[in-house]
């Protein structure tokens, strides 16, 4: 939701104090503009905006400080002298990743390839995902340690199943786009969607022979 104030700068005066505003932006790309047009000074501006798009979007405001004519004579009359104000809205994309493993069973210390990829286009900020695995640490050894990594980064893990039985690794990915103006430190856009991939990872066989004897008649 984007929040614009718009403050009245007169006092007393003939006529109707009023502002002409003009969007400008993609219709294909965004959803949730205010619509062109003319509103009473002091009207403040609430839009929800929605990018449909795979990109950054830019949305322009542009306001235009009237007083209309007082007489009513001359509908399309105004004293239109005064300052105009243009502000731009830069609206990015849901961030979005899609993640794919050749296979989810695999024995003992095998490479498990992770293919990761960037479903943006161009934002602003940077695009990450956020990684958390989830499995048994004393069982498993290999797996890539939680945290953030660059969008389109791959994970090569070479697991190792400490372990007589099978063993569960969950890698969780979250898309995020960091925000990295000053001041924003910690902030992401986060609605993008969760991936999980379950990766089974099965033991070294082991045999046990024994013999009741090892001479024989």
């Amino acid at each position: 939701t984007v929040d614009i104030t718009v403050d009245d700068g007169l006092l007393g005066v003939l006529g109707t104090k009023v502002y002409q505003l003009t969007t400008t932006y993609d219709p294909l790309g965004v959803s949730g503009v205010q619509a062109t047009g003319e509103y009473p000074a002091g009207t403040d501006i609430s839009d929800d905006l929605v990018n449909l798009s795979e990109e950054v979007q830019p949305v322009t405001y542009h306001f235009k400080s009237r007083i209309k004519d007082p007489r009513g004579t001359n509908p399309s009359y105004y004293c239109d002298g005064g300052n105009d104000t243009s502000i731009t809205i830069y609206l990015n994309p849901t961030p979005k990743l899609s993640v794919s493993v050749p296979e989810e069973i695999y024995c003992d210390s095998s490479t498990v390839n992770i293919t990761v990829n960037d479903g943006t286009l161009d934002v602003i900020g940077t695009k990450v995902y956020q990684l958390t695995t989830t499995y048994t640490d004393r069982a498993v050894e290999g797996v890539q340690p939680n945290g953030e990594y660059p969008a389109d980064l791959d994970i090569s893990d070479n697991l190792v199943n400490k372990t007589p039985e099978v063993q569960l690794i969950e890698y969780y990915f979250k898309a995020l786009i960091r925000d990295d103006r000053p001041g924003h430190e910690g902030s992401f856009c986060d609605q993008g969607g969760d991936t999980t991939i379950r990766v089974w990872l099965n033991p070294t066989p082991v045999v046990s022979v024994s013999v009741a004897d090892t001479v024989w008649c």
